[in-house]
């Protein structure tokens, strides 16, 4: 008798590819200027193979722009003022969307002032899976006390502040705004290379 060749299947091979870290990052203008360009550079050159990227911007040209960028997702919220209650419930509805589920910590990166208010302050009734929320700062537009205690309250809820210039350390510190262990320095150079180690790390 003939032995009969029994073909056997190649299983296929799964193919398990890296878990994403969740990165939402919030801008609150959306008008031609000059941090409106430093921020659209950044989102372009995040590594998007390491981070699943959700932006947070109002409706207008930055909007526009950033909805034809691959790989990330866009919200539009409208932030009329530093404390539109309104914005903040809609920015924490998203948070609390994407941070459900998953196994790695989602990162919530604010960057200027006003986002820096409504991006905090939608972060802070996240209890047991808190994000890993970071305060960017390029300038500090005012000095006054209640800007103080603005930024300290929010800080409670801040888990890393990075200082785009000399200037902004030295307030944080001087004003002891946050601890020295909290504060990062960084440029418009350095920060994309930087973010895409630190987001890494948390």
């Amino acid at each position: 008798m003939k032995r009969q060749k029994i073909k056997r299947k190649k299983k296929k091979e799964k193919i398990h590819h890296a878990a994403r870290i969740k990165v939402i990052e919030i801008f609150g203008e959306s008008k031609e200027k000059k941090p409106y360009d430093y921020f659209l550079n950044l989102i372009k050159n995040l590594d998007k193979k390491r981070f699943e990227i959700i932006v947070i911007v109002p409706p207008g040209p930055l909007f526009t722009k950033l909805r034809k960028l691959k790989q990330i997702e866009v919200e539009a919220v409208s932030m009329v003022k530093y404390w539109d209650f309104h914005a903040v419930s809609k920015i924490k509805k998203i948070i609390k969307k994407i941070n459900e589920g998953g196994r790695l910590k989602t990162i919530v990166h604010c960057h200027g002032d006003k986002s820096g208010v409504l991006g905090r302050l939608a972060c802070i009734s996240f209890w047991r899976r808190a994000p890993y929320v970071i305060y960017t700062e390029a300038q500090i537009a005012s000095a006054k006390i209640w800007t103080t205690l603005i930024l300290w309250f929010l800080d409670l809820f801040t888990d890393l502040n990075i200082a785009m210039s000399k200037k902004v350390v030295e307030f944080f510190i001087r004003k002891r705004v946050t601890r020295p262990e909290k504060l990062l320095m960084s440029s418009k150079e350095k920060e994309t290379k930087q973010l895409d180690i630190l987001y890494t790390q948390i």
